[in-house]
């Protein structure tokens, strides 16, 4: 009898599922929350979770040469104004793998529109630092980041956004406290969904 792949995929799909949906939406203190990444660092694939399957789904491959410059994922329960939830940006020492659930200190907020169809969505990427990071332990802030590594970022996703024929347009960087304010502004409650 040949192993059924497709029932081991829809039960751990199953079960990944309700541990993201059950995961809560918890700050262990003022700065400090989960997130789930999609895309690790360094990847040049494009990974998104499905909430209906409960599987991670490849949705981009980058070009030659490019690839995230951090882990790249969502605060759960959360809802941008783009109707997705909210990006986040993760500095850890090593690339994570998509489905980790990281905690994290968030640090700012990249402020930024994009192009949906013929109008601009304000699409933010908050920045945090997991909490078991040793390399970026000492960044508490954006403003800790550097010029170098901001303009790697904006560089990335204009680029990223170009090839997907949409603009990018980043408007600056906000402080931590904007960054807890949005999470809290954006937070839903879809367990029951």
């Amino acid at each position: 009898m040949l192993f059924n792949y497709s029932k081991l995929l829809i039960c751990f799909g199953i079960f990944f599922l309700s541990i993201i949906m059950s995961l809560p939406q918890t700050f262990i203190n003022k700065f400090t929350s989960n997130a789930i990444v999609e895309t690790p660092r360094g990847c040049v694939n494009k990974y998104a979770f499905d909430k209906n399957s409960g599987l991670f789904k490849l949705k981009k491959v980058l070009p030659a040469g490019s690839s995230f410059p951090m882990n790249f994922g969502f605060i759960p329960h959360t809802v941008g104004e783009d109707g997705d939830p909210l990006d986040v940006l993760i500095l850890t020492d090593e690339a994570c793998y998509p489905g980790c659930i990281v905690e994290c200190n968030c640090i700012g907020v990249m402020a930024a529109q994009q192009s949906e169809g013929s109008k601009l969505v304000r699409n933010d990427r908050l920045m945090a630092v997991s909490t078991e990071s040793l390399r970026f332990a000492k960044i508490k802030t954006s403003a800790n980041l550097g010029m170098q590594m901001i303009n790697d970022l904006v560089h990335f996703f204009e680029n990223y956004n170009r090839l997907r024929g949409k603009k990018f347009i980043f408007s600056g960087f906000k402080n931590k406290n904007a960054a807890i304010a949005l999470i809290k502004k954006s937070m839903i409650d879809d367990r029951d969904e």
